[in-house]
C-alpha cells in the first residue's frame, strides 16, 4: 500500500481503535491479500472523537460478527444455491470471497488443503483496496451509528453464505467501505436518517412493519429470517427485473414485499422442492413485472422503472440457464443447485 500523509495515518488508526474499543471487536486497515485481522493491542483514545474522524470512503477491516444487519430476512435458496455450488466447485468459493473484498479474484489454493478460515492458505489476485481506488468502490457499504456500530447497507445473502460456510463463519474477516458516518446522533434520530435515505428495511418476512430493535444482531440463518419471495425475485432477475446502476439497496426486497402483497403467484400453494412447479412461479412473477407500466408505484414509493422492471418477457435463455442440467462444461443452473442443496439437508 502507498505511504499515506502523517495526518492520515494518525486520524484513521485513532478511529479504528476507538471502532474496537466500542464494538469489542480487532478492527484494522490492512493490505495484505489473505487478510489477517490484527491482533496487536490497541490504544484507547477518545472513542467520540476518534469515530468521528473516519470519513466515508475509508475501508475498514472487521470480523462479520462486527456488522448487523439493515433488514430482518434473506431468501434462503439464493443462499442455498451459493453453497451447492461451493461445494461442487471450491474455487469458485474463493473466488467469490476475494470479489467481495475487492481483490479481483482467487490467485492460488490447493483445494485439499486451503480454508477460507486460514488465510494463509490461500491468496487473492491483489492487496486490500485504498480508499481512493476502482476496487473499493465495489467492496460492500457500512454506516457507521451510534456507540460506532457498523451497519451493513448490502450484501446479506453474501455475509450469511459465508457464516454458514464449513470454513467460514461469524469470525471471517472483510473489508468493508464507509458509506456514512452517523456515529454522533442519538438513536432515533439516526434510524430516522437511515428510513428517510432507504438504507434500512423495516419489514418483517411477511412484509410487516418492524421497528429497529426487531433486526437480527447476526447474519446466521436462523436469525435472519427466510422468505421465499425474496428467493423467488432472485431467481425474475433477468427474466422480470435488472438491477438498475446506483439503485438502493431493496431492490429485490421491494419486488418481494409487492409479489407477496398480490399473492400471485401464492407460494403456499407451490411445490417448491419441485422444478418444474418453481420455474412456473418464476415465470409467473416475471410477467407480471413486465406487465406494469414504467410509473406504478409498489412498495414505498418505488416506481417499477426504478426497481428495473423490464420492457418485455423474452427471457428464453435466462430461463434455460436458470434450470440447466448440469454437464461436463457447464454448471447446472442457480435453481437445481438451491434444491439440490435442500434435499442434501433433508437426508
Amino acid at each position: 500500500m502507498k505511504s499515506q500523509p502523517l495526518r492520515r495515518q494518525i486520524t484513521v488508526a485513532g478511529a479504528l481503535a476507538a471502532l474496537a474499543v466500542i464494538t469489542g471487536v480487532a478492527v484494522a486497515a490492512t493490505s495484505s491479500p489473505t487478510l489477517p485481522v490484527s491482533t496487536a493491542p490497541i490504544p484507547k483514545p477518545a472513542p467520540e472523537r476518534a469515530i468521528t474522524s473516519v470519513a466515508p470512503g475509508s475501508v475498514l477491516t472487521v470480523p462479520i460478527d462486527a456488522l448487523r444487519p439493515t433488514q430482518p430476512a434473506i431468501g434462503y435458496d439464493q443462499v442455498y444455491a451459493s453453497l451447492e455450488r461451493y461445494r461442487r466447485n471450491p474455487q469458485e468459493k474463493f473466488d467469490d470471497y476475494c470479489f467481495i473484498n475487492g481483490q479481483r479474484g482467487v490467485n492460488a489454493y490447493d483445494a485439499a488443503v486451503s480454508r477460507l478460515d486460514t488465510p494463509s492458505s490461500f491468496s487473492c489476485k491483489q492487496d486490500a483496496p485504498e480508499a481512493a481506488s476502482a476496487h473499493a468502490a465495489t467492496l460492500h457499504g457500512v454506516v457507521i451509528g451510534p456507540g460506532g456500530r457498523m451497519y451493513l447497507q448490502s450484501g446479506h445473502h453474501s455475509l450469511a453464505t459465508l457464516v454458514a460456510l464449513p470454513d467460514g463463519g461469524a469470525q471471517l474477516p472483510l473489508h468493508v467501505r464507509v458509506v456514512a458516518n452517523y456515529s454522533q446522533m442519538a438513536p432515533s434520530a439516526f434510524w430516522t436518517r437511515m428510513a428517510a435515505e432507504r438504507r434500512v428495511w423495516l419489514r418483517d418476512e411477511m412484509a410487516r412493519m418492524i421497528v429497529p430493535e426487531s433486526l437480527p444482531h447476526s447474519f446466521r440463518m436462523g436469525d435472519m429470517r427466510d422468505d421465499p419471495y425474496r428467493s423467488l425475485v432472485f431467481f425474475t432477475r433477468g427474466i422480470g427485473y435488472e438491477r438498475p446502476q446506483g439503485a438502493t439497496p431493496h431492490v429485490e426486497l421491494t419486488w418481494a414485499a409487492w409479489l407477496r402483497k398480490r399473492r400471485d403467484p401464492d407460494l403456499s400453494d407451490v411445490a417448491l422442492d419441485s422444478v418444474t412447479a418453481y420455474r412456473d412461479a418464476v415465470i409467473l412473477a416475471a410477467r407480471k413485472m413486465v406487465a406494469l407500466r414504467d410509473n406504478d408505484i409498489l412498495i414505498d414509493r418505488s416506481t417499477a422503472l426504478s426497481l428495473g422492471k423490464l420492457k418485455s418477457f423474452d427471457a428464453s435463455d435466462n430461463l434455460r440457464k436458470l434450470t440447466r442440467e448440469g454437464t461436463a462444461t457447464q454448471s447446472p443452473g442457480p435453481l437445481l443447485d438451491a434444491l439440490a442443496w435442500k434435499q442434501r439437508m433433508a437426508r
